[in-house]
């Protein structure tokens, strides 16, 4: 999952190039996994964010959701 949230993480780090970003977007970013478009013909419709649990219990999560999505919408 190319755009996902959690793919971002490496590159906000310090000396990355996508450091600070977070800050640039007025909060309107989030850099840890559990965030996931919705794509539909290549379009994005919309989002799922999950948050509560680990990053990797969200991020499962969100990746279940986004499957049912997908497999509902074909």
């Amino acid at each position: 999952m190319m755009d996902a949230t959690i793919n971002l993480s490496k590159e906000v780090q310090p000396g990355a190039d996508l450091y600070q970003i977070e800050t640039m977007m007025g909060g309107k970013l989030t850099s840890f996994g559990g965030g996931i478009p919705l794509k539909v013909d290549g379009h994005i419709i919309g989002a799922i964010g999950v948050s509560g649990g680990t990053v990797k219990q969200d991020q499962a999560i969100c990746e279940t959701a986004v499957d049912t999505f997908v497999k509902e919408s074909e």
